[in-house]
């Protein structure tokens, strides 16, 4: 009975001394780890959740890049670590977000914002998301409200990386669909787009090094609903030693006219090139429904459709 007696106290004592030295030793190591890095501000109350979780709040953090072109700051952030998984971090990022850019200033304000990360042993990651309802952004840049975006980063074999994105309710700023032309008559709401793929960095993404190089994207599906245009693509880009990247892509496009008509007036396409386009493409859209399927061709980070050239994509 004695042996029972002490089995249980340990069981009870145990627990409560880690949780209460490791909420002790928390604060103070990380506000001393704000204050070692130049670009972080911010500072860490003391931790509640005994005995099941540390929560932890920021209050006033704040970041900026080492050019100073970008900062984002917000009144706090929460943060969750379960006693017994603390490589599994909860954050809550749905208080008001401000954010700087080349000097022009944005606020993000949404019902819900959590993003979570989950850690090896070796600090590699393992898991990641993002999770967004209801955001707003104060002035309208290009985009003006998100309805949802889900995002979730997995680590598969080696350095390679399962990306899942799905979002809804994407709606653009006045100001950028006026710079298509009245003649676009482009809607101002994308209703869905998502994209599901796998990404292979050099190695793995991890805690204790440097962002990795992304090589290689292989792409399922991505697809994107944008009143009565829909799009399709899927297929595969690598990233060269130079940086230029190259691929084999298919693209599936069903009412593909105002889009057509949407490049040309943003000054993507030249009109001549257009109108070979759109004879192409209506030379290759099935009979019955309009929908056309084609291969794209990506070399040296130039965007082209059979002998059409038609952008060239951002290296990474």
């Amino acid at each position: 009975m004695r042996v029972f007696v002490y089995v249980c106290v340990l069981a009870l004592v145990l627990p409560a001394g880690y949780w209460l030295g490791a909420a002790q030793l928390l604060p103070g190591w990380l506000n001393a780890e704000i204050a070692r890095q130049p670009d972080l501000d911010g500072r860490v109350q003391p931790v509640t959740g005994f005995p099941a979780r540390f929560d932890l709040v920021l209050d006033n953090p704040a970041w900026r890049s080492a050019e100073s072109d970008l900062e984002w700051r917000s009144a706090i952030v929460r943060a969750t670590l379960p006693s017994f998984a603390p490589n599994r971090l909860r954050l809550d990022l749905s208080a008001p977000q401000d954010v700087l850019l080349a000097g022009a200033a944005l606020q993000i304000d949404s019902a819900r914002f959590d993003a979570d990360i989950a850690l090896g042993l070796d600090l590699a990651l393992a898991d990641a998301g993002i999770n967004i309802s209801d955001m707003r952004l104060t002035p309208a840049l290009a985009v003006q409200a998100l309805a949802e975006l889900d995002l979730r980063l997995t680590a598969q074999e080696g350095a390679r990386y399962g990306l899942a994105l799905d979002g809804r309710g994407l709606h653009l700023a006045p100001a950028l669909l006026a710079s298509f032309g009245p003649e676009a008559d482009l809607p101002n709401i994308l209703s869905a787009f998502g994209l599901d793929a796998v990404l292979a960095f050099e190695q793995p993404v991890a805690l204790t090094a440097p962002p990795p190089i992304l090589r290689q994207v292989d792409i399922a599906r991505a697809m994107l609903v944008w009143g009565d245009i829909q799009l399709g693509l899927s297929g595969q880009v690598q990233r060269s030693e130079s940086g230029d990247l190259d691929g084999d892509l298919t693209v599936v496009a069903r009412n593909w006219q105002p889009l057509l008509r949407a490049l040309v007036a943003a000054g993507v396409l030249a009109p001549d090139i257009a109108g070979y386009v759109g004879m192409f493409l209506t030379g290759q859209a099935d009979p019955a429904t309009g929908e056309v399927a084609l291969p794209v061709l990506l070399r040296g980070s130039v965007l082209s459709l059979g002998p059409f050239a038609l952008l060239e994509v951002p290296r990474f």
